[in-house]
């Protein structure tokens, strides 16, 4: 998959205004091990090829990318999605990014 002609797909059909918020798991050493390593290869609590860590995105590089196609870009605001961040489990390994597309 191309994502970044995926989240220019994702800007384009987006009204004005219209939020997109991101929940996914962060390429670190955390979600290596934890992710990965214990849940899906030691533990097998995912079937085998369920995640490959490679591909994951970290949050600087989602904000550079939906920065660069336009998005007004975030922390996902209580009043975009309806719940507080804090709310969100696994914070050890996943992050929440929101994006917004301008009005105008």
């Amino acid at each position: 998959m191309d994502l970044r002609k995926a989240m220019q797909e994702i800007y384009r059909v987006l009204k004005p205004g219209g939020v997109v918020v991101f929940d996914t798991i962060s390429r670190n050493f955390k979600s290596y091990l934890l992710v990965w390593l214990v849940a899906q290869e030691l533990l097998q609590v995912m079937y085998n090829d369920t995640h490959d860590w490679r591909l994951f995105i970290t949050p600087e590089e989602m904000e550079r990318l939906l920065g660069d196609i336009g998005f007004v870009v975030g922390s996902p605001k209580e009043e975009w999605i309806g719940m507080d961040y804090e709310d969100i489990p696994y914070r050890i390994a996943r992050y929440v990014l929101g994006g917004m597309k301008d009005k105008h």
